[in-house]
């Protein structure tokens, strides 16, 4: 054996004794890590068990300081702030809790509902909303029971109108009977109507005024789903779909009594059938126009008139 292989063995022996050296020093410092994090954790839960939230508190930011992260350090952190009324604070911990660690979510979401519960049954809606809209984002499967309401309210008011009308849908269908019902059912259908369905609206708005016929937002509600109706006539017309505005048009006076909406409704009622050829009918509704209102007057009688005179020019009648 030459010099420069024994130099050569030399240099692999040194190079492996180094490598054992720096793995096991690795090994080491990762298990001192973790036993420093289970050693603070330890500490943590120790004081939140003991309801001494204060100094769990204390501990809590003192491990985040020593870059101990971890879901479970968050989560405590969360209820003891919760426990002393910190809430707001409480909910930046849960998020952050549940993005290091997404299965506490569930576990998280059912203590703030039980809490809302708590703040709802105490008359406290506003404190029970912030509660069971926390647990709502993190975790939106879970049960809420009838707080489900305070969810699709949350929603609606923050404009985030597909959630909202996911939540209004599961807390109508699983209790219709609350006093959160009428009102519930009335901001559905303008969830629907915000997200551009306007014939999921309407429906909502007749399962609202078949369920309460006499309610406080009957009237409201009557107003709004003839409008709307007058509204999808219009739409069915300007799509040529004339066998629908009839359809709409026709159930639209069974509905309403208002003098200008009525007008309205006839006249397209009478374009529609002039579009299909049926000047007859046509005629007939632009006549009631002006016949229904002895002395009427205004843009849309005059309309009327012009039409009638437009037959008899063509020799129609």
């Amino acid at each position: 054996m030459n010099v420069r292989e024994v130099s050569s063995r030399s240099t692999r022996s040194r190079t492996l004794r180094f490598g054992v050296i720096l793995l096991f020093a690795t090994g080491l410092c990762a298990c001192f890590g973790c036993s420093k994090e289970k050693k603070a954790l330890a500490s943590i839960k120790n004081e939140y068990s003991n309801q001494n939230y204060e100094e769990a508190i204390v501990l809590c930011e003192h491990a985040l300081r020593k870059n101990i992260l971890d879901g479970d350090i968050y989560y405590y952190y969360g209820m003891s702030l919760l426990a002393v009324g910190r809430d707001y604070e409480s909910f930046d911990r849960f998020e952050q809790a549940v993005r290091l660690d997404s299965s506490l979510a569930t576990r998280i979401a059912d203590h703030l509902g039980q809490r809302a519960s708590e703040s709802f049954s105490a008359g406290r809606v506003k404190k029970a909303a912030q509660h069971v809209m926390t647990a709502a984002e993190l975790d939106p499967d879970a049960d809420f029971g009838v707080l489900t309401y305070l969810v699709a309210e949350g929603y609606f008011n923050d404009g985030e109108f597909s959630k909202a009308t996911r939540f209004y849908e599961a807390a109508l269908g699983e209790f219709p009977d609350t006093t959160a019902a009428e009102g519930a059912y009335f901001s559905l259908a303008e969830c629907y109507l915000a997200l551009g369905d306007s014939t999921e609206a309407v429906q909502t708005l007749e399962r609202q005024l078949s369920r309460f016929p006499r309610g406080a937002l009957a009237d409201r509600a009557q107003w709004t789903l003839v409008n709307m109706l007058y509204e999808s006539a219009r739409a069915e017309f300007g799509r040529g779909n004339y066998e629908a505005v009839l359809e709409i048009g026709s159930d639209l006076l069974k509905r309403t009594k208002n003098v200008s909406l009525v007008q309205r409704t006839r006249f397209v009622l009478g374009e529609a059938h002039e579009r299909m050829g049926d000047y007859v009918k046509a005629y007939e509704q632009y006549q009631a126009i002006i016949s229904e209102d002895r002395g009427a007057s205004g843009r849309i009688v005059e309309r009327a008139r012009a039409k009638i005179e437009a037959f008899r020019d063509a020799g129609l009648f």
